[in-house]
């Protein structure tokens, strides 16, 4: 008989980390790069680099940590993506290797976010 596997729960925060990067990523996005750069008044205020800009509202622990959140989400999302794709391109590296290498660098991904919204 054949042990369990953790597949199941890698598959379930890749779709996760799909959605979350589906949604809110293209939004921030749209927000930051556009919305700025068209000098819309409400997107260009909030932007700003003083007392009531981006720094002001990253102050928020809870808008860090769905920051944060996000960012460690899509991390994994790719992470999944890149393994399965150089399965798919029968990569000749050990199962480990592969699994090391993707997650170890969305877990390296999610710590330094984890740092730089720390210092904020």
């Amino acid at each position: 008989m054949r042990g369990r596997s953790h597949e199941p729960i890698f598959w379930s925060v890749f779709g996760l980390g799909g959605i979350v990067a589906a949604i809110f990523i293209p939004v921030i996005i749209f927000v930051t790069g556009i919305g700025g750069a068209a000098g819309w008044e409400a997107v260009s205020g909030a932007l700003a680099h003083g007392e009531d800009g981006i720094g002001a509202l990253l102050r928020h622990a809870p808008v860090r940590a769905v920051l944060g959140l996000i960012m460690a989400l899509a991390a994994v999302h790719a992470a999944h993506r890149i393994r399965h794709t150089l399965i798919d391109l029968h990569v000749h590296a050990p199962p480990a290797v592969l699994i090391v290498a993707s997650y170890g660098a969305a877990a390296v991904v999610s710590v330094l976010t984890a740092i730089v919204l720390a210092l904020f």
